[in-house]
């Protein structure tokens, strides 16, 4: 599973002179509400920093400061940026409900004072969230909106981070080609601004976008730009991020031991902050380490932790990735109907969503069920179903594991011939992918 690179548009650059740390810019800050703790800039700012770091308790504190300076001062244009940024931390924490509460608050703030820029911000978060439920026409919808206000406003920064997050609603979808174009957009456009932030961001998601098509090598060297970036500003949840997704690279090929090393440092940067969608994807990653060996008490056990978070979240998404992990280990030890119950469920929640790589994952495991019952000509038809879509999308992975499946199928049914050519077409790509026995 793929950890997606979010950038919250309800904020406001923190400017770091170049010569400065991070740590010593923090204390500045803090030092400096010290003496003027009616700044209600000042204490944004630090709730920026503190955010960056992941100490989201005290960025909290700080947002709350600018709420107070609102409350106090009868500036609502105050009230609106405070509730933004609670509602980020909220949503960081995976409490989308309260994110929402938030958002609405700072939407009809800032309808109600005339500002775009700010009506645009809250559309793009709102987004997100309906993304992370599952609900990608709804996200779609919301980031249009957004789009529009910052295009119309010329507002640079936020068309870019607008693209990112559009890049992630096609990625879902399966349509690698618009996602890797938006991301390129957004890549030139805060390469332009100089916004290192979001340039981490674009490189992440295309690193993403070439794991995705099998091209390994390609994907490492965007993760390490993106690494190197988040690293130099501090920023804890990007870093944590890249980690993850250099966990599932070295997964692919077949590097345990090194995969279950950034899990385990991923997991440890979220417990921290606190981000509980964070630690259910870092649950589940390590789960498919887990498995990968043979232990399938250790990998449900996992599997199961990251699903009790997803069901809190309310994220579609997450829980259809557990039951299909779930769905593995039921048909490994032989529960072919637990298997297949799970599986159904998975395809049923991204069939609703249209997520097509998901969908042929779906249809592979229900091939592997319905093989093993003996039902090959089933098995065969959902592997059909797997390989059509892969190949659409370019998949390399997935093709090589719909291969790998047809050529077992037919040696099962002794067509040799067949079997032998699509298992050498499962090997070809497997040696593409750099994949070594685990």
């Amino acid at each position: 599973m793929l950890v997606g690179f979010v950038l919250p548009l309800m904020t406001s650059s923190v400017t770091l002179a170049e010569s400065k740390s991070l740590d010593q810019t923090l204390a500045d800050y803090r030092r400096a509400m010290e003496f003027k703790p009616g700044d209600a800039r000042g204490w944004n700012q630090l709730g920026h920093l503190l955010r960056r770091t992941g100490e989201l308790e005290e960025a909290a504190a700080a947002y709350h400061k600018v709420e107070e300076i609102g409350v106090a001062t009868g500036k609502r244009s105050l009230l609106g940026v405070a509730y933004g940024n609670l509602g980020i931390l909220y949503q960081t924490r995976g409490d989308l409900e309260q994110a929402e509460a938030m958002y609405r608050k700072a939407l009809e703030i800032n309808e109600a004072l005339g500002s775009k820029e700010g009506m645009a911000s809250v559309y793009g978060n709102l987004g997100i969230v309906y993304k992370t439920r599952g609900d990608l026409e709804q996200a779609e919808a919301m980031y249009r909106k957004a789009l529009e206000i910052n295009e119309a406003l010329g507002r640079k920064e936020g068309m870019a981070s607008v693209y990112g997050y559009l890049g992630n609603v096609y990625q879902t979808r399966g349509d690698l080609e618009q996602a890797e174009a938006v991301y390129r957009k957004a890549l030139e456009i805060d390469k332009a601004l100089g916004r290192k932030e979001g340039m981490a961001s674009h490189y992440g998601n295309l690193g993403n976008v070439y794991q995705i098509r099998g091209d390994l090598e390609q994907a490492e060297a965007m993760y390490r730009k993106a690494l190197e970036i988040n690293e130099a500003l501090g920023r804890k949840e990007g870093m944590a991020s890249v980690y993850g997704n250099l966990g599932i690279l070295y997964q692919t090929r077949g590097d345990l031991e090194q995969a279950e090393a950034m899990f385990s440092k991923v997991l440890k940067i979220f417990e921290a902050m606190g981000s509980k969608g964070g630690m259910a994807n870092q649950y589940a990653n390590l789960g498919n380490v887990y498995q990968t060996r043979g232990d399938l008490e250790q990998a449900e056990a996992t599997y199961i932790k990251a699903l009790d978070i997803f069901e809190g979240m309310g994220s579609k998404e997450g829980m259809a990735r557990q039951y299909g992990n779930l769905g593995i280990v039921y048909g490994t030890r032989g529960d072919l109907e637990q298997a297949e119950a799970m599986f159904s469920k998975v395809l049923k929640i991204f069939e609703a969503m249209g997520s097509n790589g998901d969908m042929a994952i779906a249809y592979a495991n229900l091939g592997n069920v319905y093989q093993t019952h003996g039902d090959l000509e089933q098995a065969e038809a959902m592997y059909r179903k797997a390989l059509e879509i892969n190949e659409v999308l370019g998949s390399k992975e997935g093709m090589a594991r719909d291969y790998g499946n047809l050529g077992i199928l037919y040696k099962a049914r002794g067509e040799l011939e067949k079997a032998e050519e699509y298992q050498r077409k499962a090997e070809e790509l497997n040696k593409a992918l750099g994949r070594k026995a685990p």
